[in-house]
């Protein structure tokens, strides 16, 4: 038990350590404090999942923090290529997306919980000292990858999993407008992903098919609706403001982020439809002894939801 807060204690100094260095070897060593004390924190001894998602993470890590090291002993930090695709492999960012949602599948919902929130700061930080063409490559791809891979998820870590990382494609871009509206992007997430997160460990849900079991309905559905950027809820503001200054800076890009985020909607929509209607076979075979009235009341709530969003996008014209 000592040792788990001095780990705490030990996680949390790493990140206001990086904010006082100067030095890129400090930086890299901050790097290393924050993922040795992320780990023995997330760490269960007999759990196999956990320690599968643990060995992963620890990989992935250090093999990042050794081509970090290096390029630090060459002198290599000019070469910004390398150093962007170290950090973006560091976070789960596109194209290095390939171990993040299978690391946060097998973690709790409070280790993931940090994953895909607390674990990018530091590398984002690194990140917003190189803006560049190189940059805007990695937001599409984080948010392209986002969207493509929550189509077709039973297993609810994985679905918010990609959402991670087509947020963090947000995140990304947020960069282009000032070095520091990427972090109040990130909390502002990280604020609605506690909501949603909140609901899934009071009800205990594993995947999709247990979804429209949840009782806490609204929070939930409040939740995802703002990470999805329906007016007029929170995060319909923020990612408003963020389209705002990208748009003057590109026009196309702004179409792109758009098209994005609608079809993310879609996602998300899928999942609530699921909530308030209930998957076809768990109805017909509830048919018979429920009232029509339960389906009539879910089925109005459902259409009250979609004039919610059809007078939220009137507001905008």
């Amino acid at each position: 038990m000592p040792s788990f807060f001095l780990f705490i204690v030990l996680y949390i100094i790493s990140f206001f350590f990086v904010l006082g260095c100067n030095d890129w070897f400090l930086l890299w060593l901050s790097l290393e404090i924050n993922m040795i004390s992320f780990i023995m924190l997330i760490y269960k001894r007999y759990d196999l999942y956990n320690l599968e998602s643990c060995y992963k993470y620890f990989f992935i890590q250090s093999m990042s923090s050794a081509f970090f090291l290096s390029l630090l002993f060459f002198n290599s930090f000019k070469m910004s290529f390398l150093v962007l695709m170290l950090l973006s492999l560091k976070i789960g960012a596109g194209p290095f997306f390939f171990w993040f949602p299978s690391v946060v599948k097998g973690i709790n919902w409070i280790s993931g919980f940090l994953l895909m929130t607390f674990q990018k700061i530091i590398p984002l930080l690194i990140m917003s000292m190189f803006i560049g063409s190189l940059l805007w490559l990695i937001g599409i791809m984080s948010l392209l990858i986002g969207v493509f891979g929550s189509f077709n998820q039973i297993n609810i870590k994985e679905l918010m999993a990609y959402s991670s990382v087509h947020h963090l494609g947000w995140i990304i871009s947020c960069m282009m407008i000032d070095n520091m509206y990427w972090f109040m992007y990130l909390f502002v997430y990280g604020m609605m992903l506690a909501g949603v997160i909140y609901v899934l460990i009071d009800e205990e849900i594993i995947n999709l098919i247990m979804i429209n079991k949840i009782k806490g309905k609204w929070w939930f559905l409040l939740s995802m609706m703002s990470m999805g950027g329906m007016p007029p809820l929170l995060g319909f503001f923020l990612k408003m403001v963020t389209l705002y200054y990208i748009f003057m800076l590109d026009i196309f890009y702004v179409m792109f982020l758009l098209l994005m985020s609608v079809i993310m909607f879609y996602v998300y929509i899928r999942m609530l439809y699921d909530i308030m209607m209930g998957y076809k076979y768990e109805v017909m075979w509830s048919m018979n002894i429920m009232s029509k009235n339960y389906y009539k009341k879910d089925y109005f709530s459902f259409i009250g939801i979609l004039l919610m969003m059809m007078l939220g996008l009137l507001m905008l014209f």
